[in-house]
């Protein structure tokens, strides 16, 4: 059994209208504690990999999953520079780090002082 103590109800929100399929492969871009990952793989049934740039983030995570009985991976990584083979998950799933790395890209574009990003977008191919 997964533990998912660390998931807040905007995270459970967001990933209940994903419409997962056991057995998908998810990419967690910034995955932090790695709450929202245990909440997926226990629920769902699906396999996370969770990345995030904080080694000591990272640690917590792999420590917290320590014992568990679903499929949660971590890993420190740039999502930005991190290369992964065609067809390696079926979903790419970034709460608040996309809006971040938005932001950066958004910022070093434009003169402009002032900067919102809001995003929820769900494609199927």
């Amino acid at each position: 059994m997964c533990s998912c103590d660390a998931v807040g109800e905007t995270t459970k929100k967001f990933v209940d209208m994903l419409d997962f399929k056991p057995g998908q492969k998810v990419l967690d871009v910034g995955c932090g504690i790695g709450g929202g990952d245990f909440y997926m793989a226990e629920n769902f049934d699906v396999d996370v990999v969770g990345i995030d740039l904080s080694v000591n983030i990272i640690s917590f995570a792999l420590e917290h999953s320590i014992g568990l009985k679903c499929s949660v991976e971590f890993e420190v990584a740039d999502c930005t520079k991190k290369e992964y083979s065609d067809n390696t998950f079926d979903v790419i799933y970034s709460r608040d780090t996309i809006l971040n790395i938005l932001r950066q890209v958004v910022l070093q574009t434009t003169s402009s002082k002032e900067v919102m990003i809001f995003m929820m977008y769900k494609h199927t191919i």
